[in-house]
């Protein structure tokens, strides 16, 4: 990813450990290092999230805590699911609809008014509660005889006093026996029930509302006007009533826009600031010279000095350093290329003649010394190429000018 700079991850890997029952989960927790002021979504810290996961084998995504450089916590370890991850996840779908919006207008816009000369802004309101209902609803206009029950009862019961009743027509001598019986009573009941079953129809509606409804939207739009050129200059001229109507008609078929809701959508038509002109302006600071070329300049004599330094304070040593050396060597070459055809003499002079008494003198005390010489070294001549070998490597610049100036000598 582009806006991480560098990533630092920690691995918790528990061991398994013998006759334990409980396992302990790995975990991760990973530090993020980001570009400035870049941010990552919700989307790019998943997909660390899982491949990290992925990684490590039986690390579970949700155990994975992830951190950036300035403290900001992307995503938190064992419990991604509270309700402050849903509500980091809620704010980050609101910014994702707003923003979808008004890229929606501007590219809808630009069409018409010119590329950069529109701007909107979108505020949504989501309600986020989670709802359901259920609802059952009966047709009494609707309701079918399920089932008839009817049942029919009579009666009739006849009862007879067994008891003389007491009266003057008893008491006579002469009355009728009949008269003496008791009374009798008649009784007759009759009943009728009836029982009737309905299946009324009936309805039962489950609503489940899942969270996000967007309840309003509020959306504001500026849109520049028009430019025409006059005297070689740039006068502006509003747009008129009816283009700016047109565009408010545009974005609210383009945002679904619902009256019964609360929506608002406002167009405005006002001239937008050159940016440009005003930097121009500033950047001439003085003498005609604008913030770029004073960097320029600037970039130029850094470069200059910083070259002057090295020459002082690098190159010039070693150039002093290289002549103070030059005629040191070569003096000591020069008495090297002395000793040695003085040693060669000395070897050829016995063949040569009887030699003078002070060239014989000097002579015997050269000889003397190259017999010392010879006695530690072997041969003389051997010596001294060894030791201009040895004065080569302790000093081989001084060494190669030496070789350079004698063959500029014999050229």
């Amino acid at each position: 990813m582009t806006s991480i700079s560098s990533a630092r991850v920690h691995l918790v890997l528990p061991k398994r450990q013998a006759f334990s029952r409980s396992a302990q989960k790995s975990s991760a927790s990973v530090i993020l290092k980001m570009k400035g002021a870049n941010q990552l979504s919700q989307e790019q810290v998943s997909s660390v999230k899982f491949l990290i996961a992925t990684a490590v084998p039986g690390l579970n995504p949700n155990n994975i805590s992830i951190v950036d450089n300035k403290g900001t916590l992307l995503a938190r370890g064992f419990d991604d699911q509270s309700a402050g991850a849903s509500a980091g996840k809620a704010e980050e779908r609101r910014i994702k609809l707003e923003n979808r919006l008004s890229q929606t207008i501007e590219a809808l816009l630009e069409r018409i008014v010119g590329f950069g000369k529109v701007r909107a802004e979108v505020t949504a309101v989501i309600d986020f509660d989670s709802i359901t209902s259920k609802e059952e609803i009966y047709d009494p206009e609707g309701q079918v005889v399920r089932s008839t029950q009817s049942v029919e009862q009579s009666s009739d019961n006849k009862e007879t006093d067994g008891s003389t009743p007491v009266s003057i027509a008893t008491n006579l001598p002469d009355a009728n026996s009949s008269t003496a019986a008791g009374a009798s009573l008649d009784s007759s009941e009759n009943r009728t029930e009836e029982t009737v079953n309905y299946a009324i129809s009936k309805k039962v509606i489950n609503h489940i509302r899942e969270a996000g409804i967007v309840t309003r939207l509020s959306v504001a739009v500026l849109v520049d006007g028009t430019y025409s050129k006059e005297a070689g200059e740039d006068v502006y001229q509003p747009r008129n009533e009816a283009e700016m109507e047109l565009m408010a008609t545009l974005v609210r078929s383009a945002i679904g826009f619902d009256a019964d809701r609360g929506d608002s959508v406002d167009v405005i038509n006002i001239r937008f600031v050159d940016s440009l002109a005003g930097q121009d302006e500033e950047l001439r600071l003085f003498f005609g010279l604008d913030k770029n070329d004073l960097l320029r300049m600037a970039e130029v004599l850094v470069l200059s000095i910083v070259a002057i330094l090295v020459i002082l304070l690098v190159v010039r040593p070693l150039v002093s350093r290289a002549f103070e050396a030059l005629p040191a060597a070569m003096a000591e070459g020069k008495l090297l290329a002395e000793q040695t055809s003085a040693a060669a003499a000395a070897l050829t002079a016995p063949s040569a003649g009887t030699p003078a008494p002070s060239e014989s003198l000097a002579m015997e005390e050269q000889y003397e010394e190259l017999i010392d010489i010879d006695r530690v070294e072997g041969r003389v001549k051997a010596s001294s190429v060894k030791k201009i070998g040895e004065i080569v490597d302790k000093h081989p610049e001084e060494a190669l000018s030496i070789i350079r100036t004698w063959m500029y000598q014999e050229s």
